[in-house]
């Protein structure tokens, strides 16, 4: 048998054992199931600093800006020195 078939029969096994050893370890005991369905919170009943600043907040602060769209202001210098090239 040669050296070299020796060397690759060798690493194949370390290989196999390897694979066998990192796919064992999350089935190890003590290990959290992969599979755990996780437990519904249950929300507190009073609303907190933040359920109460947000009753108090405007629905949408956003809804008073002014409109910043140039195109539609009509601002195009354009718009009415089109011509027709071929006369229709």
């Amino acid at each position: 048998m040669s050296k070299w078939l020796l060397y690759a029969i060798v690493a194949a096994i370390v290989v196999v054992m390897g694979a066998w050893w990192y796919l064992s370890q999350p089935f190890a005991p003590g290990a959290p199931a992969a599979s755990a369905v996780p437990q519904k919170i249950e929300q507190p009943s009073d609303a907190g600093l933040g359920g109460t600043i947000f009753e108090q907040a405007q629905p949408n602060p956003a809804s008073n800006l002014p409109s910043t769209n140039p195109l539609k202001a009509g601002t195009n210098p354009y718009e009415g020195a089109y011509q027709n090239p071929f006369g229709q």
